[in-house]
């Protein structure tokens, strides 16, 4: 019995012919890299308050492809996914592998609905992916799931990581080829709003600390005349404290 398998290939119509693994090699960054820049940009992010999404991405039923192709076919998928990330990401945009079938995609200063439009660019770019083996061809889907850092009150990176990837599995549960989302619409606007009324105390509070500052005040001067202990020093009100026995 001969269980040798087709060499896998995959045809795009922009590029209207096959490739193989070993034409066109693409460079993926490693898990531990991946994550090393990626924490590194969360960290500027919170750093200097500004938004930053994170998209997990996997291929709808890879572990049957596989089965069906062969594991080159594997390789060949991720690393097309990840030319197609780089042809259609920011050169400030985080592309690697997260797992042997996950890739994390990192993306500065934008926020959900830009990371979605972003998605959405992508996903119907991977649909356009045929996998051939012999006579046999199906076409690529690929499920994402974003999440996106809005408030300092997340602290780790590890937090909107696993949000992304519950993300992924929803949106995976409900067929693939598709994209979800954390936080979800109503959370995201009570987190902002919540943010919003935080900045617009802070600002008062610092714009009532100017406006002392600049009246000659200090927070720790001492209490008016009124409110002193006896026996404390307060000025011209020292005479009316003195002792009878004092000015005999």
């Amino acid at each position: 019995m001969n269980n040798h398998r087709p060499r896998a290939t995959f045809r795009t119509p922009r590029k209207g012919r096959d490739s193989t693994p070993s034409a066109r090699p693409v460079a993926l960054l490693g898990l531990s890299q991946t994550q090393q820049l990626a924490k590194q940009e969360f960290a500027r992010a919170r750093r200097y308050d500004y938004p930053l999404t994170i998209g997990v991405c996997r291929i709808d039923r890879i572990d049957q492809l596989t089965d069906l192709y062969g594991a080159e076919s594997r390789s060949l998928l991720m690393e097309e996914l990840a030319r197609l990330f780089h042809a259609r990401s920011r050169s400030t945009d985080i592309v690697g592998r997260l797992s042997e079938d996950r890739l994390l995609w990192v993306l500065p200063h934008t926020d959900l609905d830009g990371a979605r439009l972003a998605a959405e660019r992508f996903r119907e770019a991977v649909e356009t992916i045929e996998l051939r083996s012999g006579r046999r061809s199906i076409h690529v889907g690929i499920s994402i799931g974003l999440s996106c850092y809005v408030s300092r009150n997340t602290l780790f990176f590890d937090s909107v990581l696993i949000q992304a990837q519950e993300a992924l599995v929803r949106a995976q549960d409900r067929g693939g080829n598709q994209i979800e989302w954390h936080p979800l619409p109503e959370l995201l606007e009570a987190t902002l709003r919540k943010e919003a009324e935080d900045r617009e105390e802070r600002d008062r509070v610092r714009a009532q600390r100017a406006a002392a500052r600049a009246a000659g005040a200090h927070p720790e001067a001492p209490a008016p005349a009124s409110q002193r202990r006896d026996g404390e020093s307060g000025g011209g009100d020292a005479a009316a404290r003195r002792r009878p026995e004092d000015t005999e």
